[in-house]
């Protein structure tokens, strides 16, 4: 079976447009899946994980929930500089590529942010080291976006695009019940409550670790499963992507719409995200 994707490039013909075989579109929309799913867990690990654990990394008089909210803050500050430069190299080098080198970056912050001291080990450089590591976290997840979703979509029926960005991003809400459940499981073994209570010297690694497993796993599996996107190989030649984002009219207004559109949902989203979560543990407290 064939599916014909016709609306893949701006001034395509549907005679020109390439096709994809149902199982390979199938296959990149479920990757993509997962790879969101992976995304959002690595993402949002401060807020749901990590938070127990924060007298771990700053010195015990400061009890600042605005430090905490910055440390989440980070990554989100990391994810437009990601977008913007894998974004380019995915038009460059292609969607596959691109999506397994910022998957392997987001693996390796992971990991070392698992692997770091606390502030009685090297003081107010464990606090550093963190926020530039979820940094990079969120650099990588923000080039993330640009490889596998961006293949999905292209290889998926043009008529189903919605939906299936919708599916992709469903994956996202997931992840934050797995990681709520992982949490409370890791809570009950390990307790929490001080700088060196069980939770906070060893328990809030596990969940880390798992992060990195999981993207080393997705990893392999699109370096070895996952063809490249047809409509990056077709396409490639026909310029540079930077003179067809910023001379097309159409292409330029659609940016604008959905960058001014994707500003206002991340800001609902995300703000209560970051802030809720300290504001109930004081009430609770």
């Amino acid at each position: 079976m064939k599916v014909a994707n016709t609306a893949a490039a701006p001034g395509w013909t549907e005679a020109e447009a390439p096709t994809v075989s149902a199982q390979q579109w199938k296959r990149s929309i479920w990757t993509a899946f997962a790879g969101f799913f992976i995304d959002f867990y690595d993402l949002y690990l401060p807020i749901i994980v990590l938070a127990p654990a924060y007298a771990y990394f700053k010195p015990a008089e400061v009890n600042s929930p605005i430090l905490e909210s910055f440390i989440f803050a980070t990554a989100l500050l990391g994810r437009p500089l990601g977008a913007l430069t894998f974004g380019y190299w995915s038009d460059r080098v292609g969607r596959k590529r691109v999506s397994t080198i910022a998957m392997a970056g987001s693996a390796a912050t992971v990991l070392l942010t698992a692997a770091l001291p606390g502030y009685a080990n090297i003081g107010i450089l464990s606090i550093i080291l963190l926020i530039v590591l979820r940094f990079f976290t969120g650099f990588f997840v923000g080039g993330q976006y640009t490889g596998a979703v961006t293949l999905a979509m292209e290889a998926c029926p043009a008529r189903q695009r919605g939906f299936y960005a919708a599916l992709v991003t469903s994956s996202g809400n997931l992840s934050f019940v797995v990681m709520a459940l992982l949490g409370m499981a890791v809570l009950q073994i390990f307790p929490a409550g001080s700088a060196d209570a069980p939770y906070s010297l060893y328990g809030w690694r596990i969940p880390f670790v798992v992060g990195a497993v999981l993207a080393l796993i997705f990893l392999s599996y699109i370096k070895h499963n996952l063809e490249e996107s047809k409509v990056w190989l077709q396409a490639r030649s026909k310029g540079s992507p930077l003179t067809s984002l910023f001379s097309n009219v159409r292409i330029g207004r659609d940016l604008i719409q959905a960058f001014v559109l994707m500003i206002g949902l991340w800001l609902i989203y995300f703000v209560p995200a970051a802030i809720l979560p300290a504001t109930l543990r004081r009430l609770g407290s």
